[in-house]
């Protein structure tokens, strides 16, 4: 109803993590699904921080409708402008994009799929070849941290995972750390016990 009249509306919310309750003033834009995870969202324009934000509907326990939001075209005309830098359901807590640069080897013969999954999946990013079988994605998109799980699904491909978010780099680099010790202790595991 609120989206149908163009309505701002206040939302108390409770947190599945901490179970925290908030109350915030917004005017719902568009309802989002994760193709992750299945889970449904609503995607707000909040008054008090103005920015887009994107609230679990498991998470929000009561709706009161206000008054007509006389910018609401402004906001959907600016959401559907930043959709390109939103790789999940994340608009991020900072006010920078994080910049991904992802450089992967791959047999342009034998796995053009690849090639495939990189424009299919990587929500507009640019692919460069800079090499032969060597290719170059990069995006900014607002929350990077959000790629990790997809970019972890071309491990074994990956030559370099650059990104000017710090904490990016160190965790994707930390992780494979974490993953080759996994494999190392099962190796050892399987070759004392045949």
């Amino acid at each position: 109803t609120a989206m149908k009249e163009q309505r701002m509306i206040s939302l108390v919310i409770r947190s599945t993590k901490n179970k925290q309750i908030q109350t915030i003033q917004a005017t719902p834009l568009k309802v989002f699904v994760s193709t992750r995870t299945g889970r449904r969202y609503i995607c707000v324009h909040n008054v008090k921080g103005q920015r887009f934000s994107n609230i679990r509907l498991d998470q929000i326990k009561e709706v009161t409708l206000l008054e007509i939001d006389p910018s609401y075209e402004e906001h959907k005309i600016d959401l559907q402008n930043n959709l390109p830098k939103v790789f999940g359901v994340s608009f991020g807590t900072e006010r920078k994009n994080d910049h991904i640069k992802l450089t992967i080897f791959l047999d342009e013969k034998k796995e053009p799929y690849i090639l495939d999954r990189l424009k299919k999946e990587g929500h507009g990013g640019t692919i460069t070849n800079i090499h032969e079988n060597t290719y170059v994605y990069e995006i900014d998109v607002f929350d990077g941290n959000e790629m990790l799980p997809w970019i972890r699904t071309f491990i074994g491909r990956i030559i370099s995972f650059e990104s000017n978010n710090e904490f990016l780099v160190r965790k994707f680099y930390r992780d494979l750390e974490e993953m080759k010790k996994l494999y190392d202790t099962r190796e050892h595991i399987v070759r004392n016990n045949p």
